[in-house]
């Protein structure tokens, strides 16, 4: 049989000495020493919002009683959060506090979240688009211009991400979260049907633009110069005259069907003839 023992320590006063050698004890008590080791305390950190830092010191960790624990705290996106102070049981403004373990403790560390705005094109070549100010991340509230500030020669803009009826160039956001704005852009197709040689004759498009829209129908019309006849419409792939088109005159094309190869009027210079 296993016997555990306390070890007791006797604290006694000497009230008198009587006779028969008889010696007369009062006070006596015990007390218990412990062996059990230093108390150990948990350490707990947050980020409020959620997530938005990191910690030098592992949350849950454990301490000896009196350690005092040096813990720093960054965000965890440069520029998206911005610590502000710290919370529960500790304070300060400095992203370091040194915490004295002589108890259960728990720091929150308080950021102030930014947001992103972004503002692009689609396609990228369509166009350029501005936000002003422009900066990688915004306060809550911050307003922002989100502005077309150019489109790109052969682009039309047809409005912004999935609302298509909205064209307006400019537009105020108040910010209050992360927002994408996306200018679409349709594609518009330019012609520049150049005669062979280039003083054989001239070529007029009806309607006239600069740029045509898919599904546009433009007639194309030659008109040789004096001395020379027109031979019809070569290919500039084949460089042969294209039987399809032969030597129509006019020469109709429907934007974005029979448009993707610009035919090429040629002439043939018959003074001597």
């Amino acid at each position: 049989m296993n016997k555990h023992f306390t070890k007791l320590s006797v604290t006694c006063v000497v009230l008198s000495v009587v006779a028969a050698g008889m010696v007369l004890l009062a006070g006596c008590g015990t007390k218990e020493s412990s062996p059990a080791g230093i108390a150990q305390y948990t350490l707990n950190l947050k980020s409020n919002p959620a997530g938005s830092g990191i910690f030098s010191v592992d949350s849950g960790a454990t301490f000896d009683a009196g350690t005092e624990v040096p813990v720093t705290v960054s965000p965890r996106i440069t520029g998206k959060y911005v610590f502000l102070r710290w919370e529960g049981d500790a304070n300060g403004t400095t992203e370091q506090v040194t915490v004295t373990m002589d108890d259960n403790k728990t720091l929150t560390a308080k950021f102030e979240e930014l947001y992103a705005v972004t503002a692009v094109a689609n396609p990228d070549s369509g166009g350029i688009i501005l936000r002003v100010p422009s900066k990688d991340y915004y306060h809550l509230g911050d307003t922002v211009l989100i502005r077309l500030n150019k489109t790109n020669p052969g682009y039309k803009f047809i409005g912004w991400n999935n609302n298509t009826t909205d064209t307006a160039k400019t537009l105020l956001l108040v910010v209050r979260n992360d927002t994408t704005f996306t200018a679409n852009f349709e594609e518009k197709f330019a012609f520049n049907f150049n005669p062979d040689p280039a003083n054989g004759g001239t070529v007029v498009l009806t309607p006239t633009k600069d740029y045509y829209d898919d599904g546009d129908v433009v007639i194309v019309t030659v008109t040789p110069a004096s001395g020379y006849m027109f031979v019809g419409w070569r290919d500039p792939i084949t460089g042969e005259i294209n039987t399809d088109y032969d030597n129509d005159n006019p020469y109709t094309v429907i934007v974005g069907e029979n448009s993707e190869t610009l035919l090429i009027p040629e002439f043939f210079n018959a003074g001597g003839l």
